[in-house]
């Protein structure tokens, strides 16, 4: 069980870089996110989204591959936000919810150029299911992210929720965001 567990931290160690990785919001991209919410179905939750949210293709390491059994992201890019919602089922029968909160942080840590890095985990519960609410600051190449991220695993099944922000500016709009759809998760 033990192997199991590990084999499931260091699997949730990369996807959680995965998912970190299509976060970076845009520079490129239109206005910023309307203040509209839908629910949309998406990854295996119920979630209330401010648009429709496209998927995003990963493709694997061929050792992480093999003990992922399916793997679905999407995402919401905008110009200063980010949002990023994603399913993993795994190969392995169990997964460890802080093995997967701990390694979404020290991923986000790792990055390349992360200074005056902060972070924060929360107990929570969706849908009667634990779960851990990540709040990360840094500054990366000049510029401040704020990330939030919502971590939940039952059995081999792990399911993520990402808003990131770009600035100081849009603070107090992405605590809104943050909350509007952290409170709206319902687990299929």
């Amino acid at each position: 069980m033990k192997r199991t567990k590990c084999k499931f931290f260091i699997v949730s160690l990369l996807l959680a870089s995965l998912l970190v990785g299509c976060g970076e919001p845009s520079s490129e991209k239109h206005p910023p996110i309307a203040n509209q919410f839908v629910y949309y179905e998406v990854a295996g939750l119920r979630i209330k989204l401010p648009a429709q949210p496209t998927p995003n293709n990963i493709k694997l390491p061929a050792q992480a591959a093999k003990l992922v059994k399916s793997m679905v992201t999407y995402e919401i890019k905008e110009v200063h936000t980010t949002v990023v919602v994603g399913q993993v089922v795994f190969n392995i029968p169990e997964g460890n919810l802080d093995g997967a909160a701990d390694g979404a942080i020290a991923r986000v840590k790792a990055q390349p150029g992360v200074t005056k890095f902060t972070s924060a985990i929360v107990n929570v519960a969706v849908s009667g299911l634990q779960g851990r609410s990540l709040n990360m600051n840094y500054k990366n190449k000049g510029l401040t992210y704020n990330q939030y991220g919502l971590v939940f695993v039952r059995k081999n099944v792990m399911w993520q929720v990402q808003v990131i922000g770009v600035g100081e500016d849009n603070q107090q709009d992405l605590e809104e965001l943050k909350k509007t759809i952290f409170d709206s998760v319902e687990i299929q």
